[in-house]
């Protein structure tokens, strides 16, 4: 059975509920989560809440070691006062782990310029070798992976359990683009963290491009061939990226299945304004 196989089988709820369900075990209602659809920058936010943690810049096993996702966390330290972890996740509220979540912050990105950076991850996994066409479709179908729907994904959430109880903080990854420091010092005091100004400041500057985007996956000239346009153009953490790559007639597609959720997340425009980063963090700095 080859790679896409297992992935597909992977992913098969009957499979994978039961898979997830255990992951989650040894959660304490303590615990807050960093939660996101995966390539909405969850890793920018965890590298700088590592630096938070550790009053220094972070390696990346210290990331996935403070941070961990969720079903490597039982040994994670007790950071937040009080005891609580911080915890990883891109699953959605679904039961039998829903009630694990007690609090959370949830990264949301625009789910067009998602879609473009979750592709040209899969084509550098080797895990998709067509075009962004029958990618997309995949996307909005929710048959990519076991998180569903981007748009699925984001409604779950926004209308769960812990955002009725206030329990859920909504970042914009755009947001944090274009203010980093203002809006890293919301998460910081959501989850407990008490940090100073200059301590977030640093936390913001030193999380540069290099520390961030971990290890290159390689690129072959075939998968390279089957994007839609230069890869180096693709996934440099930008805003409005989608601009670029979508279609007329798939922007239409991706309104008419997701369109609600955008205009609820603020990202109605058609053509978006590309957010600029300050503080030393580029706006094509973070995927």
């Amino acid at each position: 059975m080859d790679l896409k196989a297992v992935r597909r089988l992977k992913h098969r709820s009957y499979v994978r509920r039961p898979a997830v369900a255990l992951r989650h075990r040894a959660i304490s209602p303590r615990d807050v989560f960093v939660l996101s659809f995966p390539r909405s920058g969850n890793t920018w936010v965890r590298f700088m809440l590592t630096h938070l943690l550790l009053g220094r810049r972070p390696e990346f096993d210290e990331v996935f070691s403070r941070i961990p996702p969720v079903g490597w966390h039982r040994h994670a330290p007790a950071a937040l006062p009080g005891g609580g972890r911080l915890i990883k996740s891109h699953e959605r509220p679904a039961w039998p782990y829903a009630g694990g979540y007690r609090k959370a912050v949830y990264l949301v990105r625009d789910g067009r310029d998602v879609s473009v950076s979750y592709y040209n991850w899969y084509l550098r996994s080797g895990l998709y070798g067509g075009g962004f066409e029958g990618f997309l479709r995949l996307f909005l179908a929710g048959r990519l992976d076991g998180f569903g729907a981007w748009h699925d994904h984001v409604r779950a959430w926004l209308a769960s359990a812990l955002a009725r109880a206030d329990a859920l903080l909504v970042i914009r990854y755009e947001d944090v683009l274009a203010r980093p420091t203002e809006e890293l010092a919301r998460i910081a005091g959501f989850v407990g963290l008490e940090v100073s100004r200059g301590q977030v400041e640093a936390a913001v500057s030193e999380s540069t491009v290099d520390r961030t985007r971990g290890r290159p996956l390689r690129v072959t000239r075939a998968r390279a061939k089957a994007a839609p346009t230069d890869l180096r153009r693709i996934d440099r953490g930008s805003s409005g990226q989608w601009v670029d790559v979508l279609t007329p007639s798939q922007s239409e597609m991706f309104q008419r299945m997701a369109g609600e959720v955008l205009a609820e997340l603020g990202y109605e425009r058609e053509e978006p304004m590309v957010a600029s980063a300050t503080h030393g963090a580029s706006p094509r700095s973070h995927g």
